[in-house]
């Protein structure tokens, strides 16, 4: 069932425990910067399953020290995560 990516908070959502996955990552948006918000937005389009930050830079027609703190700050509110030196991804289920 979890094999239906767009459906896959509903299905962890069926439990109590569950359900506050989606309310966090819902609080995690909203304390965003809007800087880090329009980032966040501008991620969803890139098609890969991680990101080095001069192609973030790029996305975002930034320069790539203003886009690392970008992506530093996504990475602190948990909705991205540095998986190595310069590159980020999104957690599995909010990059669907």
């Amino acid at each position: 069932m979890l094999a239906i990516e767009q459906d896959r908070l509903d299905v962890l959502a069926a439990d109590e425990e569950s359900a506050a996955i989606r309310a966090v990552f819902d609080w995690s948006y909203r304390a965003l910067s809007p800087a880090e918000a329009r980032m966040f937005g501008l991620l969803g389009l890139h098609t890969g399953c991680d990101i080095s930050i001069p192609a973030a830079a790029a996305l975002a027609g930034s320069d790539p020290v203003s886009t690392h703190i970008l992506l530093e700050g996504l990475a602190n509110a948990h909705l991205l995560e540095e998986v190595s030196l310069d590159r980020y991804r999104f957690h599995d289920l909010l990059r669907v």
